[in-house]
């Protein structure tokens, strides 16, 4: 989902990376990352692909899967398991699903490494760097839904992320009381 190929566009001009490949499977957001891939990064390789299916499994090392809903980056995970067993680091930023997420990862023998929370226009996000094949860490249910290491460390940003997600039950049961359903069991 690269999109505009931004982020590997100011990795490979920061000189974080040698090369980069920048994968989305609409053909819009290719002739966009094309042109500007074009422009300022020529080391930077644009390729259409559904997730992680066109990528071999010797390409990469890192992967970030990065703003989209938490379905969609579950499905890349789940999908792309061949080619992950040759990444060193996966990074992702789901908008939502964030646990169910981290299960997967954590059924697949990954390990969170580092997290942050992010805002940008408004809007909170977390950030998750993942590795695999390390020592196991028991997760409880609230580091699963939480984020273990955004749940061990101070952050200015927690309370908010903490709030918006009461506000967000918040509505959801509003919803059910419209709906007549607020003796509903679950």
């Amino acid at each position: 989902g690269t999109d505009h190929a931004n982020l590997p566009i100011w990795l490979w001009l920061q000189g974080r990376v040698q090369s980069a490949l920048a994968v989305d499977v609409a053909e819009g957001p290719l002739q966009h990352a094309r042109r500007q891939v074009a422009a300022y990064a020529p080391a930077v390789e644009v390729r259409h692909s559904d997730g992680l299916s066109g990528v071999r499994s010797d390409e990469v090392d890192c992967v970030a899967i990065c703003g989209m809903g938490g379905a969609t980056v579950r499905t890349i995970i789940d999908g792309g398991r061949t080619v992950l067993k040759g990444v060193r680091r996966l990074i992702i930023q789901p908008q939502g699903m964030e646990a169910e997420v981290r299960q997967l990862l954590i059924s697949m023998g990954w390990e969170c490494v580092d997290a942050c929370l992010v805002s940008e226009r408004k809007h909170l996000y977390v950030v998750e760097s993942w590795e695999p094949d390390l020592q196991q860490y028991e997760w409880s249910s609230e580091d699963v839904r939480w984020g273990r290491i955004v749940r061990g460390r101070p952050d200015p940003l927690h309370r908010a992320w903490i709030e918006r997600e009461l506000l967000n039950v918040e509505q959801g049961l509003r919803r059910i009381e419209r709906a007549g359903q607020s003796e509903h069991t679950d």
